[in-house]
Formats: structure tokens, sequence, C-alpha cells
């Protein structure tokens, strides 16, 4: 059985402080294979309770937005919205079918895609953005027979 797997993803592009004077955070969790469906992107250190977006871009940049930094370039697109807990997280599943048909070469190997995590804030501009996250997909490999 073959599988497409992600190797982990790797931060790039800072951002500012939110109201709450801490800076939102994204990371990678789970394994890497998207065929297994357990793989996810946490935000962090938002304001609780507050609307969440997810952004995939195709490509790195630094572009400002705001008061913060816009981390993927073109073609950006809307993955999940969703809403930060009582302690400031929110999680996003990522698998195969959550990446945009359209997008070009949304699943193939050596190919990278960029998240960012915008979320509503307080501050002069009404929301913030947490940093970037590269995810690259790796060679087709075979998983284990169970």
């Amino acid at each position: 059985m073959l599988i497409n797997q992600l190797t982990a993803g790797a931060a790039y592009c800072g951002s500012s402080a939110n109201w709450t004077g801490s800076m939102t955070e994204l990371a990678c969790a789970g394994t890497t294979s998207l065929s297994r469906g357990d793989m996810a992107l946490l935000g962090s250190a938002t304001p609780a309770k507050q609307a969440t977006l997810l952004l995939l871009g195709g490509r790195a940049g630094q572009r400002p937005l705001g008061g913060d930094t816009l981390c993927p370039m073109d073609p950006l697109h809307r993955m999940h919205l969703g809403s930060s807990d009582l302690s400031g997280e929110v999680r996003f599943p990522i698998t195969s079918n959550d990446l945009p048909a359209a997008y070009p070469g949304a699943v193939i190997a050596g190919s990278s895609r960029r998240f960012q995590l915008w979320h509503r804030d307080t501050t002069d501009t009404g929301f913030a953005l947490s940093n970037g996250v590269r995810v690259t997909c790796a060679p087709w490999d075979r998983a284990p027979v169970e």
C-alpha cells in the first residue's frame, strides 16, 4: 500500500504580539502521513474564544498586512474557519481531502505548502497573525502492512 507522507512542518516568518501580549504560534502535530488522517495544525496563544481562519499558500514571502506580516503568498486560500478555546488554542486536522482540488499540485511529492493562522484580536486592525509553517510533501513511501 502506497501513502503520501509529509515531513514535519518548519516554522518561518515571525508574528507580532496580540492583545494578550503573546505571539500567536502555529505548529504541526500528529504523524506525517496524510493518508492516516492524524496530522493537525495547532494554534496557540490566541485570545480565548475568538474566530480563527487557517490560510494556505503556495510560496513563502513576507508582506505587511494590518499590523502584522502575511507569510504564505499567492495563490492564497482560506482553508478552515474555527474558534479558539478558553485556553487560546485551536486545532485544524489536515487530510488530503482538505487541500483545495483546484490548487495546482496540491499533493505532489517534493512540493511545499505554507500555512498561517489568522484570528480576531482587539488590536487597532481587529486581527492578528501567527508565524508561518512550511509543510513539504515527502516522496511516496511504503506503509507497514497491518
